[in-house]
C-alpha cells in the first residue's frame, strides 16, 4: 500500500527535473546508477520515484562527486 504522505514523480517529471530530453537517457542514467531505481513499478511503462528519496540520492551523489577530488 502506498503511503499517502509521500509524493511520487513519474518518468516525465524526473526527466524534466534532470533536464533529460529522451527516455533512452533516463534509462542509461538508471543503468549507470546516476539516479536510483524507481520506488514503484506499476507496469513496464509506468514507474514512480519517491520524490524525497530521489532528492536525497541526487544530493548524496553530488556530494560524492565534489568530495572525490581530481586526478
Amino acid at each position: 500500500m502506498i503511503n499517502s504522505n509521500k509524493e511520487f514523480l513519474n518518468s516525465k517529471a524526473v526527466m524534466e527535473l534532470l533536464t533529460i530530453k529522451g527516455n533512452a537517457t533516463l534509462w542509461r542514467y538508471l543503468k549507470e546508477s546516476k539516479i536510483p531505481q524507481p520506488t514503484i513499478n506499476i507496469s513496464r511503462n509506468t514507474r514512480l520515484w519517491d520524490k524525497n528519496e530521489l532528492f536525497a540520492y541526487l544530493t548524496a551523489k553530488s556530494q560524492e562527486n565534489t568530495q572525490g577530488g581530481g586526478l
